[in-house]
This record gives structure tokens, C-alpha cells and sequence, in this order.
């Protein structure tokens, strides 16, 4: 747990600071095999206010499959720690491990809001004529077409375009 904090904070996804707030640490593995630290944030979320902005019901996602000819899923590399977060929201963001504590610079895992928020960033970061060629679900983007190849790899360009212009990298 120790050299994977010490990745993130050499990636600047996390930052060393004392803050008033402070929530356990947990961690799960990736399929691959690697560590998922998780902000066990409980206690904060009792407080916070909870996202208005939701990701699409899973149902309307895969009826919106229906019909189609191409399907293209795009994950996103961490796609929350791609997303910043406010300087002055990353106080509630702070917890301790091994007597150091330190805040996120960007979207844990873990906030009530986090979900919310990657959706809200997501619909600004591809725009309403994007989001009609493709689904948003959680942190994965699916890219749906009912017309030919050469229109599906069209679509494909275009959200890649937006994702690249916005800076956030994905997984091959």
C-alpha cells in the first residue's frame, strides 16, 4: 500500500498536507491484479451534499443498444483521477496512512459525489452532439452506431478528438 501511495503522490493525484478531515484508507485488487485505493469516506459523505447530476439508468443504457451495428467500449486510464477537483474541496478529500496524511488533487473513489461529478465532467467534456453517438456509464464511454463501419470509425474519431483535447487518456 505504501509504494502505491508513493506512485500517486509522484503522479500528483495525491498531495502530502494536514487537513482537519480525514477518512480511512481501503483497497481492493483490479482485475489485472493491481491495487485500487479507495477512500473509505463514510463519515464525510454523511455530511456532503449529495451530486444532482446522476450517470444514466442501466436499463436506458443497454436499450440503447438496441439496433445497433457497432459497438466500441472506451475505458478510461483511472478515469476519476483524470478529473481535478477544486482546491478548496480537497481538504474533505484528506486522509492518514502510516502517519502521513495527505488530500486528493482529484476525484476519489469513495465521495458520494464522485459518481455524480465524473458524469457531470464527462457530459461537458464530450458536449450534447457527442453524447448522441455514445453512453456514458460510470467510467467506461460506449460508442454506438446503426449506420456502416466507415460511420462507426467516424464516431469513434470524434470522441477520441474530445477525449484527447480534454487530456484524458485511455486504456488499449
Amino acid at each position: 500500500m505504501e509504494e502505491k501511495l508513493n506512485e500517486m503522490e509522484q503522479a500528483s493525484i495525491i498531495t502530502r498536507t494536514s487537513t482537519p478531515y480525514s477518512s480511512p484508507l481501503t483497497f481492493t485488487l483490479k482485475k489485472d491484479g493491481s491495487i485500487r485505493v479507495l477512500l473509505d469516506a463514510r463519515s464525510i459523505n454523511k455530511k456532503m451534499v449529495a451530486e444532482t447530476e446522476k450517470p444514466p439508468i442501466q436499463l436506458d443504457v443497454l436499450n440503447s443498444f438496441h439496433g445497433a451495428n457497432y459497438i466500441t467500449t472506451i475505458d478510461l486510464n483511472n478515469a476519476y483521477f483524470q478529473i481535478p477537483i477544486n482546491k478548496d474541496g480537497r481538504k474533505y478529500t484528506g486522509f492518514t496512512f502510516n502517519g502521513k496524511s495527505d488530500v486528493y488533487n482529484v476525484l476519489p473513489q469513495g465521495l458520494k459525489t464522485s459518481v455524480g461529478s465524473f458524469s457531470r465532467a464527462m457530459n461537458l467534456i464530450l458536449g450534447p452532439e457527442v453524447q448522441e453517438l455514445c453512453v456514458n456509464y460510470l467510467d467506461d464511454l460506449a460508442i454506438i452506431t446503426t449506420g456502416t463501419l466507415d460511420k462507426h470509425l467516424e464516431h469513434i474519431d470524434i470522441v477520441l478528438s474530445k477525449l484527447n483535447k480534454a487530456g484524458l487518456t485511455c486504456n488499449l
